[in-house]
């Protein structure tokens, strides 16, 4: 995948018009949109979605235990898959839009990170982005570069 950063504006059905330039990422299909670990949605291959998925499940008894449930209430359960329609847009259901804050007829940001593909509502990114420490995490990727 490559890499970007795109203004997105939801319409008054839930849907945004899908940057041409990421069209070939997200066209051949096999996606899920779920919740990110942060206050966003994310974009993940379905192969990736059913290995995590998977990992949960393993767990002989995954009801049991608190993080497992956590998890699959947050990430497998609200979990969609989808695909752009003939227009190119995607649409994306109401529970999970408002929970990021992400409304009809509102702005909101599109993140191409590479593995991934991320959803924000302009609120949460601006809120993340401000307590983001990027000089710690800058530090680390420093340090694993130069092993």
């Amino acid at each position: 995948m490559d890499t970007g950063i795109y203004t997105i504006t939801i319409d008054d059905k839930g849907r945004f018009l899908f940057p041409n330039k990421m069209r070939k990422n997200i066209e051949d299909g096999n996606y899920v949109l779920t919740y990110a670990v942060d206050k966003c949605l994310q974009i993940i291959t379905l192969k990736e979605f059913d290995s995590i998925k998977n990992a949960l499940l393993k767990d002989s008894n995954p009801m049991l235990r608190k993080a497992n449930r956590n998890m699959l209430r947050r990430f497998v359960a609200p979990a969609v898959e989808v695909s752009l329609d003939k227009s190119g847009r995607l649409s994306i259901p109401r529970a999970l839009r408002d929970d990021v804050g992400l409304y009809c007829k509102s702005e909101g940001l599109l993140l191409n990170a590479g593995p991934f593909i991320e959803i924000w509502g302009l609120a949460n990114y601006r809120l993340m982005n401000d307590n983001l420490d990027i000089e710690e995490a800058s530090l680390e990727l420093f340090n694993k570069i130069n092993k």
